[in-house]
Order: structure tokens, then C-alpha cells, then sequence
């Protein structure tokens, strides 16, 4: 099965970069999480995520837990 470049940007509230990385390690490779700088920490923070995945739906299903997801890309 292929894997799929997908890069997406996570709006969180209470989880952390910690939480959502260890969520979503075993479903795929090369996973970068990193919080975007700026914004206003009481109205939540931007995750930039990066990971290389057979099945992004299963990321993007676990991710909506912690929060909304936005920009998407996958190639």
C-alpha cells in the first residue's frame, strides 16, 4: 500500500504536542509536530503536524479528538 505525505494544521485546546505526537506515532513515519508560534494561548494553539502514512484517515480521525483540523495537504 502506498504512503502519503500528509502535512495538516491542528487548532488544539487542552492536549499537548506531546499527546497528539504519541496518539498518532504507530500510524505512520517521519512525524513531525511542532506548535506554530503566535495566537492567544487562552483561545488554543496551532499544530503544525507532518507524517507520512498508509491510511490518513485514521490519523485525521484521531486528531479530531483533540481538536479541528485545517489546511490540509496530501500528496
Amino acid at each position: 500500500m502506498p504512503k502519503y505525505s500528509v502535512d495538516f494544521i491542528l487548532h488544539i485546546q487542552d492536549a499537548t504536542v506531546e499527546i497528539v505526537k504519541n496518539s498518532i506515532r504507530e500510524f505512520g513515519d517521519d512525524l513531525e509536530v511542532r506548535e506554530l508560534p503566535g495566537g492567544d494561548a487562552a483561545k488554543g494553539r496551532n499544530l503544525n503536524i507532518h507524517i507520512r502514512t498508509e491510511d490518513p484517515t485514521i490519523v485525521f480521525d484521531i486528531c479530531a479528538e483533540f481538536g479541528r483540523i485545517k489546511t490540509v495537504k496530501i500528496l
